[in-house]
């Protein structure tokens, strides 16, 4: 059946839908709603569409997708991503997967000039490259993801070095709102997205775990992003340090997990070199099979739920996630009390009334470990 030419239809504003509304000039300058031209597209432009997902590493993180991995502090995150942008750059193979050559950029407001360049050149030496390997970083130049007069100037930045991947690093540094409030959030998820589409880059953000477990921050975060993927680190019968990477979200292909081995060494003329070595290669969760990550399902929603709403009940808990299965709910609500990762609030209630949770600050924390509550 031969399909219809597709067409762009260019919406003519009516300013009869302007009653009542109080016309502010500077509007156009900056909603972007406003101030460009509505491009609608048609059924037979969508039928004629030719363009295909593009991966920079296969499979995972493709052309104009925004990705977000996370781990505790110190799992080694910024030096995975670092040997996958030199990887990408060389278009060599990184932990079993195929990349694709593109030029790499790191935006670091983490590690600063002079712990980032010791680390890129560790990993730059592990793989043999030169001063002509594509990899450009700025570092702590007070980038900030909520600010959209810094994100043209992002966006100008990464079409003028045609970058193919970018690299955020780390979340709560690149913003100056609440990670934990969804309105603080979400413009730095919307301008990722942005950026993404602008330049056909991926953008990959590291971020932090909780305390408590998974995630920390808005569910706003997991909400927006294509791909979240979980680093954890372990010890194999050798003693060797491995890590797993779990992606336990994917809007385009099945969640699955890979292990990998972080390599510290010195090469021939004695200098520090790292590099990841392929543990386990690339599979498939199987649907209905137990997450490798300690956080079950209920135990991360309980706590999203907390931390949108800065505190709650249980049965409120219970109707909001699951009210068919109450019973699960509640051991791993219990579980979370007993490890002090939820905090009651109304202590001093009198008896019978119901009591509410807040997430617990470090402060918290470090206090019940001195108690020895914590298990």
């Amino acid at each position: 059946m031969e399909q219809p030419e597709y067409e762009e239809y260019e919406y003519e504003y009516d300013d009869q839908y302007d009653d009542g509304y109080e016309y502010d000039a500077n509007d156009e300058k900056t909603d972007s709603f406003l101030s460009k031209d509505l491009v609608v597209h048609n059924a037979a432009f969508a039928l004629n569409y030719k363009p295909t997902l593009d991966y920079i590493l296969e499979g995972l993180f493709s052309r104009g997708s925004v990705n977000v991995l996370y781990g505790d502090p110190g799992i080694g995150k910024t030096y995975s991503l670092l040997s996958l942008a030199c990887c990408v750059a060389l278009g060599k193979e990184w932990c079993g997967l195929n990349t694709q050559q593109v030029n790499c950029m790191i935006v670091d407001e983490e590690s600063g000039e002079t712990r980032l360049s010791i680390r890129l050149k560790a990993v730059l030496k592990s793989v043999t490259a030169d001063g002509k390997t594509p990899i450009f970083y700025i570092c702590l130049a007070g980038v900030k993801l909520d600010k959209p007069t810094h994100i043209g100037r992002l966006e100008y930045l990464i079409r003028s070095l045609n970058i193919g991947l970018v690299i955020f690093d780390a979340m709560s540094d690149l913003m100056d709102g609440d990670e934990n409030d969804k309105k603080s959030v979400q413009p730095v998820m919307t301008h990722l997205r942005w950026i993404a589409e602008q330049t056909d880059a991926a953008i990959v953000l590291i971020h932090h775990s909780s305390k408590a477990g998974g995630y920390r921050g808005s569910s706003a975060i997991k909400g927006s992003c294509d791909t979240m993927t979980h680093i954890s680190a372990s010890h194999n019968s050798n003693k060797d340090k491995v890590l797993t990477f779990e992606v336990i979200k994917a809007r385009d292909f099945e969640p699955g997990k890979w292990s990998a081995k972080p390599v510290w060494k010195e090469n021939a003329d004695g200098e520090a070199i790292f590099y990841i070595d392929s543990f386990h290669k690339w599979e498939v969760i199987p649907e209905g099979s137990k997450s490798t990550r300690k956080p079950n399902k209920y135990r991360e929603s309980i706590l999203e739920y907390i931390r949108e709403n800065s505190e709650a009940s249980l049965p409120e808990v219970i109707e909001a996630i699951d009210p068919e299965h109450p019973g699960s709910i509640k051991t791993v609500w219990y579980q979370l009390v007993h490890e002090s990762a939820i905090i009651r609030t109304n202590n001093e209630a009198s008896k019978g009334q119901e009591a509410f949770y807040r997430l617990a600050t470090p402060e918290d924390i470090v206090s019940a470990s001195s108690k020895g509550k914590l298990v």
